[in-house]
């Protein structure tokens, strides 16, 4: 028969470590919100389905998944792993025809390794005003589920922030609601990062569109920024002083962890005669050094600290912000050690990414950050592999709703297992089967799928 065919009757046995309501919900999701199955105490990690035994964990394996006719069997070191194990066998689950008023289920027979092409695997998503707190979780929970290892949580105006009340539009999310969802991703086997940008991009709003969080609410704060209002004030005490109460905020939003995204890339003022390229170094060196202070490792946006020159003889567009080489190399020599370096390129299409093994070579932890484009991607994940750089960083921006497939994209390049029978498929129908067994809370039409709308003036394409 090859296959694991199980109904409502299954008994699933997990290690101590896991969230056993979660376990029971993502189950109960991925099989048609049919049934919850028992679950006990079983083995320190692993989790059984049915009867299936006989795993060993090879070099270099995040987990082992079999599934063989009588169960399936998923092992790891770490309940993280273990989790996306799980996450694997859930996605090789298919709804049979009921069998005399039973819900029916099977999975191919199957043994997986879960060997990724590298160990950070982050996706940035950005909560906008018109992102839903609905779409907020489930986007949360899709990540989770495809594998990804972090996840950056941008809120653009979306966060009450006692630090400064404007930082939030009047519909911005409270922290406890917040907090929920952290709390649950941390469950679901991936690591939540906070970020807040610290430079370009002050005004938590795309500047295509014109608005300002703060400013739009307390005219009377614009001394916090440049004059154009897009970037923070480097040369006020005030600024720093906001900007490290905000961090503590987020630290204790987010609870314990290792990174803080700061953000800190198009502060196109700077070095146009603002201020001098010596303050500009000197802010990275002091926020950054800040930062590990704290008992965070910082990351930061890596078109700032890169000019184009650098770069004259490659044809590819990549994303430079520093205003000389000279000013680059300032910078990059002013910046703790310790930052991870997100160097974004969204039309280099080539590999490797001369830029990112740059970086590597003047001492930084690199990742690779690609956006919508595959080949753009493909070549990202490639750089990393062969470079042997610190990660992929995918992110998404305002394209969500357009482009939600670049999330499930990204994670195949990156190794997770595809079943042969979705293997056939486009990303995006798979994206959406996957989000709709993951949506766990009743909806509304404007709550399902990718946008509130399909068609009209009032299609939502921004979040």
């Amino acid at each position: 028969m090859n296959k694991f065919i199980f109904d409502s009757s299954i008994t699933v046995y997990a290690d101590k470590r896991i969230d056993f309501d979660e376990l029971s919900t993502l189950i109960w999701g991925f099989c048609g919100k049919t049934f919850r199955p028992t679950i006990k105490e079983g083995n320190d990690g692993e989790i059984v389905i049915g009867k299936c035994s006989g795993l060993t964990l090879d070099s270099g394996d995040e987990y082992t998944l079999k599934i063989c006719e009588d169960g399936a069997c998923v092992k790891a070191n770490d309940e993280k792993c273990l989790m996306r194990g799980f996450m694997a066998f859930l996605m090789s689950v298919i709804m049979l025809e009921p069998k005399d008023g039973v819900s029916m289920f099977s999975a191919d027979a199957a043994e997986h390794h879960g060997k990724y092409k590298m160990a950070n695997r982050m996706i940035h998503i950005c909560v906008f005003p018109e992102t839903t707190f609905f779409m907020f979780r489930k986007l949360v929970r899709l990540s989770a589920v495809l594998q990804y290892t972090h996840i950056v949580i941008e809120f653009w105006g979306m966060l009450k922030y006692d630090s400064l009340p404007e930082l939030g539009w009047p519909n911005s999310f409270k922290k406890s609601d917040v907090k929920e969802v952290i709390e649950e991703a941390k469950k679901l086997g991936i690591t939540p990062i906070p970020m807040f940008n610290h430079f370009g991009h002050a005004s938590q709003c795309r500047g295509v569109n014109g608005k300002h969080v703060v400013l739009d609410q307390n005219p009377s704060l614009a001394y916090l920024f440049t004059p154009d209002g897009w970037a923070w004030d480097i040369e006020r005490e005030e600024t720093y002083t906001l900007l490290a109460n905000i961090r503590k905020e987020l630290y204790e939003l987010f609870g314990e962890g290792e990174y803080i995204h700061l953000g800190c890339d198009e502060a196109h003022i700077y070095g146009n005669g603002f201020t001098e390229h010596e303050n500009v170094a000197n802010f990275f060196k002091r926020i950054t050094e800040e930062c590990v202070a704290e008992g965070r490792v910082p990351m930061l946006w890596g078109d700032m600290f890169i000019c184009r020159q650098e770069f004259a003889q490659s044809e590819q567009k990549y994303a430079c912000n520093a205003k000389s080489v000279e000013d680059a190399k300032l910078i990059r020599s002013k910046i703790a050690k310790e930052t991870i370096i997100c160097d974004w390129h969204y039309n280099v299409t080539e590999t490797p990414w001369v830029s990112s093994v740059m970086f590597k070579n003047e001492g930084f932890r690199t990742m690779c950050c690609p956006w919508m484009d595959v080949k753009n991607i493909r070549a990202a994940v490639n750089t990393v592999c062969e470079a042997s750089l610190f990660g992929v960083l995918q992110t998404t921006w305002h394209t969500l709703s357009a482009s939600m497939y670049i999330i499930f994209e990204c994670a195949k390049l990156a190794g997770i297992f595809i079943p042969e029978k979705l293997s056939y498929s486009a990303s995006g129908f798979l994206t959406a089967t996957l989000m709709r067994k993951i949506t766990f809370e009743e909806g509304t039409y404007e709550d399902m799928g990718y946008t509130a709308y399909q068609t009209g003036a009032n299609y939502r394409n921004d979040v």
